[in-house]
Parts: C-alpha cells; structure tokens; sequence
C-alpha cells in the first residue's frame, strides 16, 4: 500500500472523529506489523504519514502508542494500549511487581507498554490497582500498581524512551500545523480597530514565526522516522524531540496571543490542538533531557569525525 493511498484512508477516518472499533476495523494498528504475522508491513515513513494526521485531527486514541506496541511485539495486539512514561519495581521471570507512572488513557486500555530494568514488557490493565486517576491538560491518565502480575516479555532490546520520543514528533507537528490554520482562520476573521487584525503587521510577524516552528517540527519528524528506516537513530530522536518541544512552546504562546481569551475556552478547538501539544512536550523527555542526550552524544564523537559522522547521517 502506497504512503499516498493509506494517508487518505487515515485522513478521511480521522476527520469523522472515530472510535476505537472504527481505527481497528481500518487494520490501521497492525500498520507496522509484519505481513507474514497478519499485518500491513508498513514503513516508518508511512507512520510518520498517519501518527502526524493523528496529531492534526486532534484524534483522542492511543493510535500512536498501540502501533508502536504492535510493532515491537510483531504482532497484532488486541485492544487499545498505551505507553508509561516511568517505571518502578522488578521483572522476575514474567511477572512484574511495582508501579507505572503518568500511563495516558491508563483508566481505559487493555494493555500498557513499559521497560524496566532494559526489558520490555506489556502489562494488562486487569491486573492492575490504579494508585492514582488524574487529568493531565486535557487528557485522562493514571498511576497503575501491579504485584506479581504476569506479564508478556519482548525480546525488543531497545530504549523505549528513545523510541516513544522519536515517534510522538510526528503527532506533534501535526497538532501545530492544525493549530496555525486555526490561528491565520481567525486572525483573517477577526476585526479590531476597523480592520482584520491579520492586516496588523505585529501579527503578521507572530504568524510567521509560527509558521517556521511548525515547518521546523515537520522538518525534524521527518528525519527522525528516515533514521529509524535506516536503524540508528538515537542522534536524530534527540535532536527532533528537542526541537519539536521548543517549537511547541512558540506554537502555544502564539496561536493563544493571537485568539486573546478565546483561545483558553472549554467551548473552542484550538485549546483541544494545544492542550495536546503541551502534553506531548512535556512527555517521553523534557527540553533539559534531550538537550543533555543530544550533548552526550555530540561530545562523544572524535573532533576529527565529527563532520564525518553528521553528513553521513542521510546515508544507509
């Protein structure tokens, strides 16, 4: 399937603001999934295509996640499945026993997505106590505590942190892209003073500057799943997340400078793109994490190899 054929299913399913059954019945979580093992075999590009139209849909499913998830497991998985963002306790054998913290969606999936100690694992949520239910900008999730629990292994050897990071870009930069239609709609709308306030040169200067941190986001998703095509791409996560949650903090401040107080009511969709996008920023790695990986393996290189190994990135 053509990345051009299976965005247009993607784009045309998540305009109509889908349930789960509605994405399952699409086969979109299997998109990673080997064909020999029952799924699509897709590519990382044609992820990068459907995670990014997630993002700029606003689609509150754990799309992203339950594809990663099914990807790592090299199989379809059944149900909803979401991501922790910090683990807590010990694997012996197959069981886990310890806690899970910040799982979005956690009071709703079937399975949760974690790594402790290096090994992968997916926890089921019936399993499970929830310690703590919270709603974080917008978005439901919980503290999940499990003792004893059997749990599925993945031989995956990977850094999930790394990996999440890396692919929570695409719906990011989508969000902001969504969030600057909405924003140049409303400044082309809005009258103050007798005239549009998008005729307003102060304004214009905003727009543009959030048209180049969306362009900027794009840009570096778009070279992170290149690197994850190729298999070495701890560099590009670093430098893409990094990116994506500085770009994120201009594309928040504008598109609501621009709305005044509109823009934070319940009642109007941009809070529900940036609501979102601040999640996404703060999740999978703050600026200060990725700045320090990103230093880490810049200073790591030979001076001499430095260049070598920065122009060589695009190659594989």
């Amino acid at each position: 399937m053509s990345v051009q054929i299976l965005t247009d299913m993607a784009s045309k399913l998540f305009a109509t603001a889908p349930d789960w059954t509605e994405v399952s019945e699409l086969g979109l979580p299997e998109l990673l999934v080997p064909e020999d093992a029952g799924g699509f075999g897709g590519s990382w590009r044609d992820a990068q295509a459907v995670f990014r139209l997630a993002g700029y849909f606003g689609l509150d499913l754990p799309i992203v996640e339950t594809i990663l998830a099914s990807a790592l497991a090299k199989r379809p998985l059944l149900g909803e499945v979401a991501i922790a963002d910090a683990c807590e306790g010990t694997i012996s054998h197959n069981h886990f026993s310890g806690k899970l913290s910040n799982v979005a969606w956690g009071d709703r999936v079937e399975l949760v997505l974690a790594q402790c100690s290096g090994q992968l694992f997916l926890a089921p949520t019936s399993k499970a106590k929830v310690l703590k239910e919270q709603v974080l900008l917008g978005r439901s999730a919980a503290s999940l505590s499990f003792d004893n629990a059997e749990v599925e292994l993945l031989p995956w050897t990977g850094n999930l942190m790394t990996l999440a990071g890396a692919v929570i870009t695409a719906p990011m930069a989508g969000a902001m892209d969504a969030a600057l239609e909405i924003s140049v709609g409303y400044a082309n709308d809005r009258e103050q003073f007798g005239k549009k306030i998008g005729k307003f040169q102060a304004v214009q200067q905003e727009l543009a500057v959030f048209a180049l941190e969306a362009a900027a986001a794009n840009s570096a998703s778009i070279a992170v799943f290149a690197a994850l095509e190729r298999g070495e791409y701890d560099f590009e996560a670093a430098a893409s997340k990094l990116r994506c949650n500085m770009s994120a903090s201009e594309a928040t401040r504008i598109s609501h400078q621009v709305h005044g107080a509109i823009g934070f009511t319940q009642d109007y969709i941009l809070q529900s793109f940036t609501r979102q996008i601040w999640g996404w920023r703060s999740r999978f790695g703050s600026e200060a994490f990725w700045a320090d990986q990103l230093g880490d393996i810049t200073t790591s290189q030979n001076g001499n190899d430095f260049w070598s190994f920065m122009v060589g990135r695009d190659q594989g």
